[in-house]
């Protein structure tokens, strides 16, 4: 009898945390947008650094499971940028290089590897010196194109040479391709890489990325039209429903 007790006693505590560690993938894409976009609706971070922990420890038994090392660095850069928007840049820095970390130690890269390592190293220009940047910057470009080497479809990779392109001053050539990498990016299919877990985000980002130039270019009209579609794609998007704001206060009125 004790030792059906024990059994029964076992399935209802240790069985759900069992399971739970099995699978600490589970929706993960989508629990990390929702930690995103409730930092900027809170502004508490603290859920974020919940889920980051639980991708921690999830790497730290299973180093070498390249899904969880790329969840966890997407999740690092993610919560990066929320620093950023609070003006912590030291912090954004740390977290940003543990991203950078993870993807590199990756040894067999996938598309979404080299694609992702692209863009927490395109970031990380934030942190670059003017002398260095140039060099980080074609580093950043090159994983790109590594990515689109292995899958021509893979639209993060686009969108981060968009976005790359977009920060690019002028002078250097910035911004001759920027509308032509993020459409690109917006006409690919959200999911190039096969299994539950292969990543779908981007497509969002990169109308924001394009909402933002035609608006920084004066082209008023296309940032307005592009907004206005994007909000209705990614209506829960805080960083388009913000960019929707600024637009609509912004903008003259149409006279009657």
């Amino acid at each position: 009898m004790k030792k059906i007790i024990q059994i029964v006693l076992f399935l209802i505590f240790v069985s759900p945390m069992t399971l739970k560690a099995q699978d600490p993938l589970k929706n993960i894409q989508e629990r990390i947008t929702d930690s995103f976009n409730g930092f900027f609706e809170k502004k508490d971070g603290t859920a974020f650094d919940a889920l980051i922990s639980e991708l921690k420890a999830a790497h730290d038994q299973r180093p070498a499971n390249n899904l969880i090392s790329y969840w966890y660095a997407y999740a690092l850069y993610r919560r990066a940028i929320t620093e950023m928007a609070v003006k912590n840049e030291k912090r954004t820095e740390k977290l940003n290089d543990q991203a950078i970390e993870l993807m590199e130690g990756i040894k067999r890269k996938s598309s979404e590897d080299y694609a992702l390592l692209a863009t927490v190293t395109n970031y990380s220009l934030a942190f670059t010196s003017f002398f260095s940047a140039p060099f980080k910057s074609k580093k950043a470009v090159n994983y790109a194109d590594d990515a689109l080497a292995l899958d021509k479809e893979n639209l993060r990779a686009y969108l981060m040479k968009g976005v790359n392109d977009f920060y690019t001053p002028k002078r250097f050539g910035g911004g001759k391709h920027t509308v032509e990498y993020l459409e690109k990016a917006i006409s690919l299919p959200d999911k190039s890489a096969t299994g539950p877990y292969a990543p779908t985000w981007g497509k969002s980002e990169a109308y924001w990325y394009l909402i933002r130039f035609y608006w920084k270019e004066g082209e008023k009209k296309k940032a307005k039209e592009a907004v206005t579609k994007a909000s209705g794609l990614y209506p829960n998007d805080v960083l388009i429903r913000n960019m929707r704001k600024l637009i609509d206060k912004e903008a003259p009125k149409t006279k009657k």
